[in-house]
């Protein structure tokens, strides 16, 4: 494509006036042609952008789990086969982090929690306040809300109750008789008639 400005030539104070716009993109077209030359091939480099805006674009987490991969089975240098192992390794545990760990969760909460854990501070509990849990009474099954927990001699206590019934328990009932859901609770009743049927 020739050359649409004029080399050299600048416009004049009067017509800045009457266009200021075009003067300012006149002029910015005139540097971007003295960076090009006098004569240049537009489509060329139109592709030429394109081609650097995709290079630009970065590999989601995935793509670069599997670009390691195929790089560690294709490199013929064993060193380079070996990292890129490693790389997708450690990308694959990044990953795992990041399914863990909300965007805006703070990375030094973890770190707190993870320390505290190893130091013996942390409790898993099953269930919290509000989650519901299953017992098995008199033939029934009744559904019990989780309304209190509390630590006694460190050992987690929990008091669930229903229509003015509260019940207490530690984590060692769980599964026995107390359930997490009301299927294991009907299992757990199935059961038990089971064995006074055979008594």
């Amino acid at each position: 494509m020739k050359r649409m400005t004029i080399k050299g030539f600048k416009l004049g104070w009067d017509s800045s006036k009457l266009l200021p716009s075009y003067v300012g993109l006149y002029e910015r077209l005139d540097k971007i042609e003295n960076i090009l030359g006098d004569d240049y091939d537009l489509d060329r480099l139109t592709e030429l952008v394109k081609v650097d805006r995709k290079e630009q674009e970065y590999m989601n987490i995935d793509e670069a789990i599997e670009h390691a991969k195929e790089i560690s089975v294709t490199c013929e240098n064993n060193k380079c086969a070996l990292e890129h192992s490693q790389l997708a390794e450690w990308l694959i545990q990044l990953k795992s982090l990041k399914s863990i760990i909300s965007d805006n969760q703070d990375i030094i909460q973890l770190k707190n929690l993870i320390n505290a854990d190893k130091e013996g501070k942390c409790v898993i509990l099953p269930v919290k306040i509000g989650d519901f849990v299953y017992m098995p009474l008199l033939g029934k099954i009744l559904r019990l809300e989780i309304v209190e927990i509390n630590a006694k001699n460190y050992i987690p206590v929990f008091k669930a109750g229903n229509a003015g019934l509260v019940f207490s328990f530690n984590e060692d009932d769980i599964g026995k008789g107390v359930f997490l859901t009301r299927e294991e609770a009907e299992q757990a009743l199935k059961e038990r008639k089971q064995n006074e049927k055979i008594k």
